[in-house]
Protein backbone atom coordinates (compact mmCIF):
# COMPACT_ATOMS: atom_id res chain seq x y z
CA UNK A 1 0.00 0.00 0.00
CA UNK A 2 1.35 3.46 -0.86
CA UNK A 3 1.77 6.33 1.55
CA UNK A 4 -0.83 9.09 0.77
CA UNK A 5 1.66 11.82 1.67
CA UNK A 6 4.16 10.52 -0.86
CA UNK A 7 1.49 10.20 -3.55
CA UNK A 8 0.40 13.79 -2.93
CA UNK A 9 4.02 14.97 -3.11
CA UNK A 10 4.58 12.96 -6.29
CA UNK A 11 1.45 14.47 -7.86
CA UNK A 12 2.66 17.96 -6.99
CA UNK A 13 6.05 17.26 -8.58
CA UNK A 14 4.34 15.82 -11.67
CA UNK A 15 2.16 18.96 -11.92
CA UNK A 16 5.31 21.11 -11.75
CA UNK A 17 6.95 19.09 -14.54
CA UNK A 18 3.81 19.30 -16.71
CA UNK A 19 3.56 23.04 -16.10
CA UNK A 20 7.23 23.56 -16.97
CA UNK A 21 6.90 21.34 -20.06
CA UNK A 22 3.92 23.40 -21.27
CA UNK A 23 5.95 26.56 -20.67
CA UNK A 24 8.96 25.24 -22.54
CA UNK A 25 6.81 24.22 -25.53
CA UNK A 26 5.13 27.62 -25.66
CA UNK A 27 8.22 29.36 -27.12
CA UNK A 28 7.52 32.91 -25.89
CA UNK A 29 9.42 35.87 -27.31
CA UNK A 30 11.94 37.76 -25.21
CA UNK A 31 13.72 41.02 -25.93
CA UNK A 32 17.08 41.61 -24.27
CA UNK A 33 17.95 45.31 -24.09
CA UNK A 34 21.53 45.93 -22.97
CA UNK A 35 24.41 47.94 -24.41
CA UNK A 36 26.90 45.25 -23.34
CA UNK A 37 27.17 42.32 -25.75
CA UNK A 38 28.52 39.95 -23.09
CA UNK A 39 25.51 40.70 -20.88
CA UNK A 40 23.12 40.00 -23.77
CA UNK A 41 24.83 36.66 -24.39
CA UNK A 42 24.68 35.69 -20.70
CA UNK A 43 20.97 36.52 -20.51
CA UNK A 44 20.26 34.61 -23.72
CA UNK A 45 21.99 31.59 -22.20
CA UNK A 46 19.82 31.87 -19.06
CA UNK A 47 16.62 32.21 -21.11
CA UNK A 48 17.58 29.19 -23.21
CA UNK A 49 16.39 26.87 -20.46
CA UNK A 50 12.91 28.33 -20.94
CA UNK A 51 12.95 28.04 -24.75
CA UNK A 52 12.44 31.74 -25.42
CA UNK A 53 12.76 33.04 -28.94
CA UNK A 54 15.34 35.72 -28.12
CA UNK A 55 15.75 39.10 -29.82
CA UNK A 56 18.42 41.69 -28.99
CA UNK A 57 18.55 45.47 -28.85
CA UNK A 58 21.80 47.18 -27.90
CA UNK A 59 20.10 50.36 -26.70
CA UNK A 60 16.71 51.78 -25.76
CA UNK A 61 16.12 53.42 -29.15
CA UNK A 62 16.54 50.10 -30.96
CA UNK A 63 14.30 48.43 -28.38
CA UNK A 64 11.51 50.92 -29.11
CA UNK A 65 11.93 50.34 -32.84
CA UNK A 66 11.65 46.58 -32.25
CA UNK A 67 8.60 47.00 -29.99
CA UNK A 68 6.86 48.92 -32.76
CA UNK A 69 7.02 45.85 -35.00
CA UNK A 70 6.84 42.89 -32.59
CA UNK A 71 5.12 41.83 -29.40
CA UNK A 72 7.15 40.28 -26.59
CA UNK A 73 6.24 38.23 -23.56
CA UNK A 74 9.34 39.25 -21.64
CA UNK A 75 11.83 42.09 -21.76
CA UNK A 76 15.11 41.99 -19.86
CA UNK A 77 16.12 45.64 -19.55
CA UNK A 78 19.41 47.23 -18.57
CA UNK A 79 18.75 50.40 -16.58
CA UNK A 80 21.89 52.39 -17.47
CA UNK A 81 22.48 52.67 -21.21
CA UNK A 82 23.70 55.39 -23.55
CA UNK A 83 21.22 57.08 -25.90
CA UNK A 84 18.10 56.03 -23.99
CA UNK A 85 18.25 54.68 -20.42
CA UNK A 86 15.99 51.91 -19.15
CA UNK A 87 13.47 54.15 -17.39
CA UNK A 88 12.83 56.24 -20.50
CA UNK A 89 12.71 53.11 -22.66
CA UNK A 90 10.04 51.68 -20.36
CA UNK A 91 7.94 54.86 -20.38
CA UNK A 92 8.14 55.37 -24.16
CA UNK A 93 7.55 51.65 -24.72
CA UNK A 94 4.38 51.95 -22.64
CA UNK A 95 3.00 54.39 -25.23
CA UNK A 96 3.83 51.94 -28.04
CA UNK A 97 2.02 49.11 -26.24
CA UNK A 98 -0.98 51.38 -25.66
CA UNK A 99 -1.17 51.85 -29.44
CA UNK A 100 -0.90 48.07 -29.97
CA UNK A 101 -3.82 47.51 -27.58
CA UNK A 102 -6.02 50.01 -29.45
CA UNK A 103 -5.47 48.12 -32.72
CA UNK A 104 -6.53 44.72 -31.34
CA UNK A 105 -9.91 43.28 -32.29
CA UNK A 106 -10.31 42.13 -28.66
CA UNK A 107 -8.41 44.59 -26.43
CA UNK A 108 -9.47 42.63 -23.34
CA UNK A 109 -7.14 39.84 -24.50
CA UNK A 110 -4.14 42.17 -24.32
CA UNK A 111 -1.50 40.97 -21.82
CA UNK A 112 1.10 43.00 -20.00
CA UNK A 113 4.67 42.47 -21.09
CA UNK A 114 6.76 41.22 -18.20
CA UNK A 115 10.01 43.07 -17.48
CA UNK A 116 13.10 42.05 -15.54
CA UNK A 117 15.42 44.90 -14.66
CA UNK A 118 19.03 43.73 -15.15
CA UNK A 119 21.41 46.37 -13.86
CA UNK A 120 24.58 47.16 -11.97
CA UNK A 121 22.64 49.91 -10.16
CA UNK A 122 21.42 48.90 -6.70
CA UNK A 123 17.69 48.27 -6.54
CA UNK A 124 17.33 50.89 -3.78
CA UNK A 125 18.77 53.54 -6.12
CA UNK A 126 16.36 52.84 -8.99
CA UNK A 127 13.38 55.12 -9.38
CA UNK A 128 11.06 52.54 -10.92
CA UNK A 129 8.06 53.93 -12.78
CA UNK A 130 4.63 52.30 -12.76
CA UNK A 131 3.89 51.63 -16.43
CA UNK A 132 0.41 50.55 -17.47
CA UNK A 133 1.35 47.96 -20.08
CA UNK A 134 4.52 46.51 -18.56
CA UNK A 135 4.73 44.47 -15.39
CA UNK A 136 8.08 44.67 -13.61
CA UNK A 137 8.45 41.17 -12.18
CA UNK A 138 11.91 41.44 -10.70
CA UNK A 139 15.41 42.80 -10.47
CA UNK A 140 18.70 41.02 -11.10
CA UNK A 141 22.02 42.62 -10.29
CA UNK A 142 24.84 42.33 -12.82
CA UNK A 143 27.24 42.30 -9.89
CA UNK A 144 25.88 39.00 -8.52
CA UNK A 145 27.77 35.79 -9.28
CA UNK A 146 26.58 34.09 -12.48
CA UNK A 147 25.16 31.13 -10.54
CA UNK A 148 23.13 33.54 -8.42
CA UNK A 149 21.92 35.38 -11.53
CA UNK A 150 20.92 32.10 -13.19
CA UNK A 151 18.98 30.98 -10.11
CA UNK A 152 17.22 34.35 -9.90
CA UNK A 153 16.21 34.19 -13.59
CA UNK A 154 14.95 30.63 -13.09
CA UNK A 155 12.95 31.58 -9.98
CA UNK A 156 11.38 34.64 -11.62
CA UNK A 157 10.46 32.83 -14.82
CA UNK A 158 9.00 29.78 -13.09
CA UNK A 159 6.90 32.08 -10.91
CA UNK A 160 5.64 34.11 -13.87
CA UNK A 161 4.30 31.39 -16.16
CA UNK A 162 0.77 32.76 -16.41
CA UNK A 163 -0.02 35.91 -18.43
CA UNK A 164 -1.36 38.97 -16.65
CA UNK A 165 -4.43 40.72 -18.06
CA UNK A 166 -4.50 44.49 -18.39
CA UNK A 167 -7.46 46.26 -16.87
CA UNK A 168 -9.32 48.39 -19.39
Amino acid sequence: MSDPDNVSGANQELAKVINLTERIQKNDKALIVDDNQASREIIEYFLGAFNYEVHHAENGSLALETLTNKNFDLIVLDWKMPKLPGKETLLLGDQILADHKKKLASPEDFRKTKVIIYSSTNLEELALPTPKFFQIIGYISKSWYLDTQKKRFRDLLKKEMKPTAVAS
